[in-house]
């Protein structure tokens, strides 16, 4: 239930929502869930040093230009070793040369198909980024501070390398340039962990069963965090525990997103689901094993499901490129709130996609056994023993 009341949040990553005893439950599901994330979830040291490593950086290399944290590091959703996503963001946008997400407050999606022109016309982009990012990489040679530093050429050029004042704490970190979608998308799932303290346990335990399973990496063809994230979200919107927030926040409606520096303005959400972790994990797992993955969209815009041919008619890269864009939606189709093209283009290989549909649903067969929890998030016995939950009482191992 949306309430008439807007709440003000610092842009503080590791400043959780609160979650309730009966939310988090008591089956060992919701313990192992719970525990995973009180373990694993990014602390505000980490944080703060990660601050400081940006802040290293503006003044080493990038005195002229703004440089964001972005992605798990900064959404709410972060482990504590999660590596750091940063945007480059160069030059200003221009009067004559508006940017996608600037044309989104004017237009109507269906308008934005006839203008993909203008959208690579956002002064940043006409630079060249690995240009940028290689002259980076050759400043970066005379400091010890940068290990292996590494430009990859790909659709979004990718500056990798690991930062390491102390050899006690290493940060490996990937910058790009200009990736304002990114960005806003940052500020987007960090919004949704304030709606309900649910989010973000669901989300981390997620990830991180994916990544025991195998199926979380973009570069094998499988899901990315983010592809994750947003269905993660997407099945709370079904569920109620969360809104769509592109219907409340004329930030995210608009696709500019908050101002930095600003403070994220959010509507107070009451859930009338009282599901517990455990009940929500389930099924997230039982939701996705039985779906269309192949003919339907998921829209966390929209908070729901679109056909495929939905999400295709919406993607204002189609009549750009039409081959190579259409084939983006093959597999796994899953809507970017804001770009409107399709996350989840990397499972592009029908093994990996088999692998990923397999996953869920034997994932889905194995949470019902005994020690089935422990195995799909790789948690050791001792992690389930004395763990002290969040309303102070102690449990025992889980039967």
């Amino acid at each position: 239930m949306v309430l008439d009341i807007v709440e003000a949040y610092d842009w503080d990553p590791t400043s959780y929502t609160p979650i309730t005893g009966r939310q988090v439950g008591s089956d060992s599901v919701s313990i192992a869930i719970a525990r995973l994330w009180k373990k694993k979830r990014q602390q505000s040291r980490t944080y703060a040093n990660k601050l400081k490593m940006k802040e290293f950086l503006e003044t080493d290399l990038f005195s002229d230009y703004k440089l964001s944290i972005t992605g798990s590091s900064a959404n709410g959703y972060g482990f504590n070793d999660s590596d750091v996503d940063m945007c480059l963001q160069v030059g200003e946008p221009t009067t004559q040369t508006p940017n996608l997400t600037l044309m989104m407050t004017r237009v109507c999606i269906s308008d934005l198909r006839n203008l993909f022109q203008l959208r690579n016309s956002f002064s940043p982009l006409v630079c060249d980024p690995c240009k940028i990012l290689r002259n980076l990489r050759t400043q970066m040679a005379g400091n010890k501070v940068y290990k292996r530093p590494i430009v990859i050429a790909a659709i979004c050029p990718l500056l990798t390398f690991t930062y390491e004042r102390s050899r006690h704490s290493p940060m490996s970190v990937e910058i790009n340039v200009n990736s304002q979608v990114g960005i806003v998308n940052t500020q987007f799932l960090y919004a949704y962990s304030r709606m309900d303290g649910r989010v973000a346990p669901l989300v981390g335990a997620c990830k991180r069963w994916a990544t025991i399973m195998g199926i979380k990496d973009a570069h094998k063809s499988t899901l990315s965090s983010y592809s994750l994230t947003l269905m993660v979200i997407n099945y709370l919107q079904q569920q109620e525990v969360v809104p769509v927030l592109h219907n409340l926040v004329p930030e995210f409606e608009s696709g500019l997103g908050f101002k930095g520096g600003d403070r994220l303005i959010l509507p107070r959400y009451a859930s009338t689901n009282s599901q517990n972790l455990g009940t929500l994990f389930k099924g997230f797992l039982a939701y996705f094993s039985a779906f269309d993955f192949e003919n339907i969209c998921i829209s966390v815009r929209e908070g729901r499901t679109l056909t495929k041919q939905e999400g295709i008619d919406q993607d204002p890269d189609i009549p750009h490129n039409n081959h190579s864009s259409r084939a983006d939606w093959k597999f796994i189709n899953i809507q970017e709130p804001f770009n409107l093209t399709n996350t989840a283009r990397a499972v592009y290989q029908p093994k990996a996609f088999r692998k990923v549909r397999d996953v869920f649903k034997i994932s889905h067969q194995t949470i019902n056994q005994r020690g089935g929890i422990e195995h799909l998030l790789g948690l050791s016995e001792s992690d389930m023993i004395g763990w002290k939950r969040t309303d102070g009482r102690e449990s025992e191992k889980p039967s």
